[in-house]
């Protein structure tokens, strides 16, 4: 079943408004209302008031800054009586996803700690698409629960075939074929990249080192250095071209570029930028 979409303002059970949304999120000019958003509640218990919480039940299917979507008949935690969202956007419906059969089979799941990970599965019997009988789900999430998205992957399906690609909004990945046996996949991560030290003179020579995850040793990278310019877009200086090394990429690169001199030319511009920069 699918119901109106809950958004700022919009109204509860015992007369009380949702009274935060997620600005990122407009739903018919107002911003969507999602689980742990509040509430504040009108009614009292006697001399007692009560007090408005947050929105415990939503749309699992549908995630808004990685929070289930709000809808009427949501429930809303309230010092009294329970409450529940009446009032929803009419042009914007949450649903449900349907159960599939008790009878077809389940595929495994992977879960990644920090967005650094690889895992396996064996491929489980199920004909749930007509592209295949048989199905692979992944799912990676962080140490609290929280789906990881956007980050890097490889997977490689039990025909040795790699497709690259991210993490969806819920953090999975899924596959559907006609053949037998195991995928991987295995998680892409660059981070922590850092110099060896804070500051340097024209002349000195530095480090610059990531930490990888996913790469295999051989493979292709790239550094690319910027000059910070508060006034306009930064600068690339150089593009160093390294390698993988193990879980690790490094180079060294020596200082020769003066920001004093950068800023004394960019005084004597005259000229203004293009509007479409803005």
């Amino acid at each position: 079943m699918t119901f109106p979409a809950g958004r700022l303002g919009d109204m509860t059970g015992h007369g009380g408004v949702i009274t935060l949304g997620f600005p990122m999120v407009l739903i018919g000019g107002m911003p969507a209302a999602r689980v742990t958003d509040i509430h504040v509640c009108p009614m009292l218990t006697g001399p007692a008031p009560h007090v408005g919480g947050p929105v415990t039940m939503g749309g699992n299917m549908v995630l808004i800054g990685n929070m289930p979507a709000s809808r009427s008949t949501s429930i809303v935690t309230c010092a009294g009586p329970p409450d529940v969202l009446t009032m929803g956007c009419p042009t914007v419906l949450v649903g449900d996803a349907g159960g599939g059969s008790g009878a077809g089979g389940g595929g495994g799941g992977g879960a990644g700690n920090d967005a650094g990970a690889s895992a396996s599965v064996a491929v489980s019997g199920g004909n749930t698409s007509t592209e295949g009988p048989h199905w692979i789900t992944f799912v990676f999430v962080d140490s609290g629960g929280t789906p990881i998205s956007g980050i890097p992957y490889c997977f490689t399906d039990p025909d040795g075939v790699e497709t690259q690609s991210r993490l969806s909004s819920n953090g999975s990945v899924s596959w559907r074929g006609e053949v037998t046996g195991q995928g991987t996949v295995t998680i892409r991560d660059i981070s922590n990249a850092r110099w060896s030290q804070e500051s340097a003179s024209v002349g000195d020579t530095l480090t610059l080192s990531a930490d990888v995850e996913g790469y295999e040793s051989g493979t292709s990278a790239f550094f690319d250095i910027y000059i910070r310019d508060v006034s306009g877009p930064d600068e690339l200086v150089t593009t160093i071209e390294t390698e993988v090394q193990g879980n690790s990429v490094e180079t060294e690169w020596e200082l020769e570029y003066d920001p004093s001199e950068a800023m004394r030319e960019a005084m004597n511009v005259d000229s203004y930028s293009l509007i479409k920069y803005y």
